[in-house]
């Protein structure tokens, strides 16, 4: 969807918050600085009036922890637009709508 509305695709990366990982590995993970409850996929591009576009991945019934509705609060405040998605259908609804296509 970025690419068909002319956007590098650059602007969105995948945050590698979720998984199951060894210690030893989430150890270096957060010491490079991993911060816990941030949403999975972030577009740094400005558009529909708002900083960027965050998609927390969810699947039925897991809801947001504490941890990541904090930083989907600190996001808003910052001007970005904040969606939990449940499915494919949700995450194409939540881009089409940010990028008016």
């Amino acid at each position: 969807m970025l690419i068909s509305k002319g956007l590098d695709p650059r602007y969105a990366i995948h945050v590698p918050n979720g998984g199951h990982r060894h210690p030893v590995v989430a150890m270096k993970m957060k010491a490079q600085g991993v911060t816990p409850g941030y949403p999975d996929v972030m577009v740094f591009h400005p558009c529909a009036g708002s900083a960027g576009l965050s998609l927390e991945l969810k699947v039925w019934p897991n809801k947001p922890s504490t941890e990541q509705l904090e930083i989907h609060e600190l996001l808003r405040g910052a001007g970005w637009q904040v969606h939990v998605c449940y499915g494919l259908g949700e995450v194409e609804e939540a881009v089409k709508s940010y990028l008016g296509v």
